[in-house]
């Protein structure tokens, strides 16, 4: 997933000062007497956030998209409220305003003629990305480019390829060399293969920029890299060397491997880059200076889960650094955060009335977030009373200070989750696939008197799951092993990315009824699995609770790093983890069928915890791993302060081990922690082993009756809702507090080293 290495990178090189009437020379005399100036380092921060949606459907090769112009808001809100700069020192360029003229004249104006050493400089673009013949290639003949809005390609060029006027990665290296600080980073939200539309989301790509090698730069993009070149001072010889050698300066980091999609997702009341998304999240939700390979680390593993989702394909982040030595590990952005974590940020007061941006809020958690209790804070972390949410629309909501008196000054207020509301009866969200077209009507009639589940359009988005019939396309689109593939005909579900359900699919002459009768006790327990996914708080948790997921080899003598999620604003100054680099495998997440894993769950706080731990298997199963001794659960359950639990544990008469085998996929660990009893949940686990004979130390394995269990365990962390001293504005919900309950998540893969 995430490659942590100085490996070369992006081959990334300059653009044309004539087109956009620069005097090259004047420029770069201008940066040699800055870097002259014996200066200290400024505390100035400027960003150029550049965001495309309306490439033209009429121009070849185009197709429009959604999110881009979401990610610069998301960029720039975090920016702000998290790392400190000013509105005023960021240029956006949205749709029409992000020619090629428009990009490059900002990129000069606000950035090399304003940045001095020490200063801060973030580029960020998002749109579509190509690939075009490298005049002067490295190892690979193209080169990666950026799609302005007005670099449509020639109108023949499936058969006869021509030129175009993309801003290429050569252009950039140069651009990033002119610059007289150091503390640059660049973001990267688009890709450099494939097209067009799969189930929700769009992918970031340009028509032709995998298949077609015979597009070049136009003159113009060459003229300006030659004036860049000369410029500074770059014989062609020592260009080539170090553009080769890796990125000009600071931290570049992309949404994908060159070889990959970037999505742009349908998260349904709004579209947003995967990426840029998962970034901007948890970078609101980090609650200490990390350095940019830690920070960055967790941002691809997050991002990489939420885009497979919708993709079906691997979307790897990738990122470089190449910094001097004595800021060898920078804190992401070189900037350490002096605000607090959070969820939200307020950004109008209106008497009572607050209005907030949801930065912070994973995309899987929204829907909890239209009633919930946030804790106001200040810049420092002092409380400052309580807001809850009244309505919401995408990641702006509008809420009622109900607790504590408002600020008189105009100070920064943020807001961290206190009591998350959890919708009753919440539905199941499938889509019908194009597949079915023939048979939407019969299918339609036979969910709609299915409890809670309900039937959307497809490109709706907010889509759980996609009912289809496997096509010969689909077969074809599948990464699975042949033997692990349904047969084409039959009817199944598949995730949004039109990765299939293990286990889903019937005959090929299944009729339609029959299909729905057998699918009826999956949708249940999927349904089960959706409710437990929207306690999950690893970021707002306030236990210190870390839950880790350990490879314990594999039949080829392969081992892998843990990966380990904690309770971010639980963590003692003690427990925080140091800054300093961590090398991990390119793909951390995924691990060999045969390899043995071991669950660590670390109750790191002054009191006894309740703890659960499911696993959800590819086919969406569900496994209870913990407790398992059905005589005494409560017991059983409880995590002693400062004890550490392991699962499984022959000590403690466990009878399995967990071996990783087919079938190959996404598997998850759901663990939870809570301060509350959750006797009733315990009950029904302990009845569920009576009724089927399960012995002690013997996991539990789902069927539709761990819905009510999902629903049961929900009532019992939701219990001291009734005693809660602040009076909600609407209190006609059930809500979890951030103060009792620790709920995580461990995603990783199984996949076969011989497939």
């Amino acid at each position: 997933m995430a490659i942590l290495n100085r490996r070369r990178f992006l081959q990334l090189t300059g653009s044309a000062f004539a087109a956009v009437g620069m005097n090259a020379l004047n420029v770069v005399r201008q940066g040699r007497r800055y870097a002259q100036v014996l200066a200290q380092p400024t505390s100035r921060k400027l960003a150029l956030l550049v965001g495309i949606n309306a490439y033209s459907q009429d121009a070849a090769g185009w197709s429009p998209l959604n999110g881009c112009v979401t990610d610069i808001q998301m960029q720039e809100e975090l920016l702000v409220h998290r790392f400190g700069f000013n509105h005023r020192d960021i240029v956006t360029l949205i749709d029409q305003q992000a020619t090629r003229t428009g990009i490059l004249t900002a990129f000069n104006d606000h950035l090399i003629q304003q940045a001095k050493p020490g200063d801060v400089v973030v580029f960020h673009f998002s749109g579509h990305g190509s690939r075009i013949v490298d005049p002067n290639p490295c190892e690979n003949p193209l080169n990666s480019s950026l799609v302005p809005i007005d670099s449509p390609l020639p109108e023949n060029y499936r058969t006869e390829g021509g030129e175009v006027q993309d801003i290429m990665g050569r252009s950039l290296f140069l651009l990033m060399s002119a610059l007289q600080t150091e503390h640059v980073t660049v973001v990267l939200d688009s890709c450099y293969s494939g097209g067009g539309k799969r189930g929700t989301m769009t992918i970031r790509s340009r028509d032709g920029a995998d298949t077609n090698p015979q597009i070049y730069p136009n003159q113009t993009e060459l003229s300006y890299q030659e004036q860049w070149r000369s410029a500074l001072g770059l014989s062609p010889e020592a260009f080539a060397t170090q553009r080769c050698a890796g990125i000009a300066k600071g931290v570049v980091i992309a949404s994908a491997k060159e070889e990959e999609v970037a999505a742009d997702v349908n998260f349904g009341e709004f579209h947003a880059g995967a990426f840029t998304y998962l970034m901007t999240q948890s970078l609101w939700q980090e609650a200490h200076n990390d350095s940019v390979e830690r920070a960055f680390n967790t941002i691809a593993q997050a991002a990489s889960t939420v885009a497979e989702k919708y993709t079906g394909r691997l979307q790897r982040p990738e990122f470089e650094i190449e910094v001097p030595s004595q800021i060898e590990q920078p804190p992401i952005y070189f900037i350490s955060k002096s605000t607090p974590a959070a969820e939200a940020v307020v950004t109008d007061v209106n008497h009572q009335q607050v209005r907030f941006w949801l930065g912070g809020v994973h995309p899987e958690q929204l829907a909890s977030y239209d009633r919930t209790v946030f804790r106001a804070i200040d810049a420092q972390g002092q409380l400052l009373g309580q807001v809850q949410t009244l309505e919401r629309s995408g990641l702006v909501a509008q809420g009622e200070w109900i607790e504590g008196n408002l600020p008189s000054s105009n100070q920064p207020i943020f807001l961290q989750e206190d009591q998350r509301s959890i919708p009753e009866n919440l539905s199941l969200q499938l889509g019908l696939d194009s597949s079915l077209d023939g048979d939407r009507s019969a299918v339609e009639q036979q969910l709609v008197d299915i409890p809670r589940v309900q039937v959307k359009p497809v490109l709706a988005g907010e889509i759980d799951y996609i009912i289809g019939r496997m096509t010969p396309e689909y077969w074809a689109f599948l990464v699975l092993p042949e033997a692990e593939r349904p047969a084409v005909g039959s009817i199944g579900i598949f995730l949004p990315g039109q990765q299939i359900l293990h286990d889903s699919f019937g005959q090929p002459e299944e009729l339609i009824q029959a299909a729905i009768d057998r699918l009826r006790p999956k949708f249940s327990v999927l349904l089960a699995v959706r409710l437990l996914r929207l306690l999950l708080n690893p970021g707002s948790s306030q236990l210190d609770v870390t839950a880790s997921l350990i490879p314990a080899g594999s039949s080829a003598g392969a081992t892998a790093a843990p990966i380990e999620i904690r309770g971010q604003r639980g963590i003692s100054a003690a427990n925080t983890m140091p800054s300093q680099p961590v090398l991990v495998s390119e793909d951390p997440n995924r691990l060999p069928v045969e390899t043995y894993v071991q669950i660590v769950v670390k109750n790191n706080t002054s009191q006894d915890l309740f703890t659960s731990i499911l696993l959800v298997e590819p086919d969406g199963r569900i496994v209870s791993l913990f407790p398992t001794d059905y005589d005494a659960l409560e017991t059983a359950a409880t995590v002693r302060s400062g004890e550490t639990l392991q699962v499984p544990d022959p000590n403690r008469g466990d009878r399995f081990n967990l071996r990783l085998t087919p079938p190959t996929g996404k598997h998850e660990i759901l663990v939870i922690a809570s301060l509350l009893p959750i006797r009733e949940a315990l009950q029904a686990i302990g009845q569920l082993a009576a009724n089927r004979g399960i012995q002690r130390g013997t996991p539990l394995q789902s069927d539709d009756a761990f819905l009510q269990l999902s629903e049961t365990l929900i009532n019992d962390l939701t219990q001291s809702s009734s005693n809660r001293s602040v009076q909600l504005v609407q209190d006609n919900g059930r809500y979890i507090s951030s103060q009792e309950l620790a709920a995580f998540s461990i995603p990783f893969e199984v996949y076969s080293p011989d497939a």
